[in-house]
């Protein structure tokens, strides 16, 4: 009885104890090494990598690095990594700028050019969907630039297209015409596709790196009977069928889609460097038989 007693106060006082602790008040010098880690610069890099005056003595000090960051460091380092300084300040939970050129896609090859000036060689895109309901937006366009090395590796700026819902047909054409713009521009692009919700990264509220830990949606090719969590943005530009695929609003949705490509073609969005003498045909050829 005694011992029930006692065993029932022990844990009351544990509980009493947990729910009373203060929280750990996560610093400036919290946030900025995180940063650093986060884009895959170790604490011990950081002097080398960023310098500012900061040693080794400092960033492995906590009380010491914060009596080293001034509003000038906290400055460069936010656009260095294109990170918000509020975030680094701890007054938001938005990581990342974002940007949108939803129903404006024209003003994103104007963004990819202030991007690749100089940089050619030093950035790729990817174009990362989600087919999970959990999110408002299920759809992002992320660039990363190379902005130096540490050794072999390469550490890298993200840049965050969003406000995209990729089963809706304005989007669905409005991220063809970027894709196409990002190989004009002759930079790599790939696609990937998650069960997960991405809604997060949309925002620019989780780190990028977290992508990688996402559950990935595999589609079955019916030749091979193989799994694929991959596919080609490009073929939003090449194949009508594949371009419509999957879209809300059934036949309406897709015809729509349709004649929001050919428009945009006509504008000269949607010309890549490779050629795509074909597809404007096939676009057409598709949406007249969906409409008669």
């Amino acid at each position: 009885m005694f011992g029930e007693i006692a065993s029932f106060i022990s844990v009351w006082d544990r509980l009493f104890q947990a729910k009373n602790k203060p929280e750990k008040i996560e610093t400036v010098a919290d946030r900025f090494i995180l940063l650093f880690e986060k884009h895959d610069v170790h604490r011990n890099q950081i002097p080398r990598f960023f310098d500012h005056g900061l040693t080794h003595d400092d960033v492995n000090s906590h009380d010491k690095l914060l009596s080293k960051l001034t509003d000038e460091i906290l400055k460069d380092v936010s656009e260095l990594f294109g990170t918000r300084l509020e975030w680094l300040e701890g007054v938001d939970k938005q990581i990342y700028d974002t940007h949108h050129f939803y129903k404006h896609p024209e003003e994103y090859a104007a963004f990819l050019t202030q991007i690749k000036t100089g940089n050619d060689d030093r950035v790729s895109a990817q174009l990362l969907l989600s087919y999970n309901n959990g999110g408002d937006e299920d759809a992002l366009l992320l660039l990363s630039e190379d902005i130096g090395r540490i050794g072999d590796k390469a550490i890298v700026r993200y840049h965050l297209c969003s406000g995209w819902t990729h089963r809706y047909y304005k989007c669905r054409a409005d991220l063809a015409a970027c894709v196409a713009m990002t190989e004009r521009g002759h930079i790599f692009i790939r696609g990937s596709r998650f069960k997960s919700p991405i809604n997060s990264f949309c925002k620019g509220e989780s780190f990028i790196t977290g992508i990688d830990e996402l559950e990935s949606f595999y589609e079955r090719d019916r030749l091979f009977r193989k799994c694929y969590p991959y596919w080609e943005p490009q073929d939003w530009v090449e194949d009508p069928e594949e371009f419509i695929s999957n879209l809300v609003d059934g036949q309406w949705g897709k015809v729509s889609a349709l004649k929001r490509w050919l428009n945009y073609h006509d504008k000269g969005y949607i010309e890549t460097a490779y050629g795509d003498k074909d597809s404007y045909n096939l676009f057409s050829i598709l949406l007249e038989k969906l409409t008669h």
